[in-house]
């Protein structure tokens, strides 16, 4: 049903629309349409990947290829912390909880966590 792919600051254009009323803590009054703000969360989000700190995707439908949102799994000391997030009209379909199934299981097998937990 859906496709993880890693996250990029470039997602920031397909993402911000999906925010409203979802997710505002990622704003940033940028002014109005503006997604500077998510576009600098994300290039943190990705200097985390890179540090091995966290796992962070776009959720994508495997049918279409259309962006619904994201899902990140931070981690450290043999402990995780998963977090998701998807657009109004993907919510209720099962997309989340697909999302969240595949990073556990990267999270306790891949990672070799001990726990997870969702926040």
């Amino acid at each position: 049903m859906i496709v993880l792919r890693p996250l990029q600051a470039s997602d920031a254009v397909e993402l911000f629309p999906l925010l409203a009323g979802v997710a505002e803590t990622l704003l940033v009054d940028d002014g109005p349409g503006s997604c500077e703000g998510l576009e600098a969360a994300l290039v943190d989000r990705e200097e985390m990947a890179e540090a091995g700190m966290v796992r962070a995707y776009t959720v994508l439908s495997e049918e279409t290829g259309v962006v619904m949102g994201s899902v990140r799994l931070k981690y450290g000391q043999g402990r995780g912390e998963i977090g998701v997030w998807l657009g109004r009209e993907f919510q209720g379909r099962g997309y989340g909880t697909e999302a969240i199934a595949r990073v556990v299981d990267e999270g306790f097998g891949e990672l070799g966590l001990s726990r997870i937990e969702a926040h």
